[in-house]
């Protein structure tokens, strides 16, 4: 999926990457790929390419 999305000369959408890898819906290409994001991060091994957020402060 992340070839599909970065990889590929061709731009696709969504739609065109779930027909290419048949059986996956639009909503389950998104899942996954936000999943394959976070684990390609976690696994990089140059620069930190993880943010996180401070956690917010509880109103008073």
């Amino acid at each position: 999926m992340l070839f599909y999305s970065y990889c590929n000369k061709e731009v696709l959408t969504y739609d065109q990457i779930a027909y290419r890898m048949q059986g996956y819906s639009r909503e389950s290409i998104k899942k996954l790929k936000n999943r394959a994001l976070l684990e390609f991060a976690e696994a990089y091994q140059g620069e930190n390419l993880l943010v996180f957020k401070s956690p917010e402060k509880a109103p008073n």
